[in-house]
C-alpha cells in the first residue's frame, strides 16, 4: 500500500529529484494517520482505493498548501483541473 500512496502523491505533487525524500516521508506519516483513524475492526485493505488516495493528498497537500515546495504544486491548483 505504500508504494501505492508514494506513486499517487508523486502524481499530485510532481516533486524534484532532492524533494522526493521529503514526499516519501511525508507519504509514511500519511499512511499511519490515515491507517490510525479507522474504526476498530477495519482494516486498511477493506477500504479498498480510499485509503491510498487520501494517504497521497494528505502527504502532497502539507508543503504544497505551506509553499515550503517550489515545484509542488497546491492542492488548489490540482482540484481546478478536475
Amino acid at each position: 500500500m505504500h508504494e501505492k500512496i508514494v506513486a499517487l502523491a508523486a502524481a499530485i505533487a510532481r516533486p524534484t529529484a532532492e524533494e522526493t525524500p521529503l514526499l516519501e516521508a511525508l507519504c509514511t506519516a500519511a499512511e499511519a494517520e490515515a491507517v490510525g483513524r479507522l474504526r476498530e475492526g477495519i482494516a486498511a485493505e477493506d477500504c479498498g482505493e480510499a485509503l491510498p488516495c487520501a494517504g497521497a493528498l494528505l502527504a502532497a497537500s502539507a508543503p504544497a498548501e505551506a509553499g515550503t515546495c517550489a515545484s509542488w504544486r497546491p492542492l488548489s491548483a490540482v482540484r481546478r483541473r478536475i
